[in-house]
């Protein structure tokens, strides 16, 4: 496994942990501030919507932007976003920070996808990829069960404060990306692709 695809793994299995802290328990959040069933609905709604429109206008500009870049920087608003949950005390609050999560998947997202997929060893492609949605399906399990602990004994202000850890430590993981060996191998990339 090339070293990069390493970094990408370890990087994304924290990333998406520090998410997964809230997942099944986001509708409980939502009620504790003042919502029902329709205002979970409508912040998922922002969330996705936003991450459909940008992803397809991002991707516009796939060949002209760094690829660790986008990555980083979507992963900051990550942080930023999971980081603003902490704040958010009405449901208006949780739609501007679900806006902002979903802007920082569309720029994320496909810069990870394709990274992992140029890195990736060409012969164990399905592997290589089965790491990556395996790990992810384990640890977001696993991150469930923690997150809803740690709700239920601390409250949701502690789980917060937790997950914009984890995201901010999954942000550290991918600035090692941008090492000075590690960036020539991906501005060749970019620039052969």
């Amino acid at each position: 496994m090339h070293r990069i695809v390493k970094i990408l793994l370890s990087s994304s299995i924290i990333h998406n942990f520090s998410l997964a802290l809230l997942g099944p328990i986001y509708a409980i959040f939502v009620q504790k501030i003042g919502g029902g069933i329709l205002s979970a609905s409508s912040a998922w709604a922002i969330y996705t919507i936003t991450i459909g429109i940008l992803t397809i206008i991002f991707g516009k500009f796939e060949l002209k932007l760094s690829w660790t870049r986008m990555l980083i920087w979507g992963r900051i608003l990550t942080a930023v976003g999971i980081a603003s949950y902490f704040f958010v005390s009405n449901i208006f609050q949780l739609f501007v920070a679900e806006f902002i999560l979903g802007i920082a998947a569309s720029i994320k997202d496909p810069a990870y996808d394709s990274l992992f997929s140029k890195f990736i060893t060409k012969k164990k492609v399905s592997l290589e990829w089965g790491y990556q949605w395996g790990f992810t399906s384990i640890f977001g399990g696993i991150a469930a069960l923690v997150g809803g602990t740690i709700a239920t004994i601390f409250g949701f202000k502690i789980l917060f404060i937790i997950m914009a850890a984890s995201s901010t430590a999954s942000v550290g993981l991918s600035v090692l990306l941008l090492r000075k060996k590690t960036w020539k191998q991906l501005f060749d990339v970019v620039h052969h692709h």
